[in-house]
């Protein structure tokens, strides 16, 4: 008769580190996802109020336009607070 061998899984094998790193990766991607949801239903308006920080010269406004520009020219996806935030 042959001996049944015991299936053993190789937790350390790079597949299960790579599904575990994916995995995890999904789950950060989630929990953002559910952040800018609640962010969006507690405060729809909060940057157009008064209790949000402004832009307070011409050079601070042309600094966030080349940093928006530049990330928009990556192709960096860019999430904004409100439909229409300008």
């Amino acid at each position: 008769m042959a001996r049944k061998e015991k299936v053993r899984l190789k937790t350390n094998s790079i597949a299960v580190r790579i599904s575990l790193v994916f995995f995890m990766l999904v789950m950060a991607f989630f929990i953002l996802l559910m952040m800018f949801a609640a962010l969006a239903r507690a405060a729809p308006d909060y940057a157009k109020g008064e209790d949000c920080t402004g832009i307070i010269s011409d050079r601070h406004l042309d600094r966030l336009k080349d940093m928006l520009a530049e990330a928009e020219q990556r192709q960096t996806r860019i999430v904004a607070l409100e439909d229409n935030p300008r």
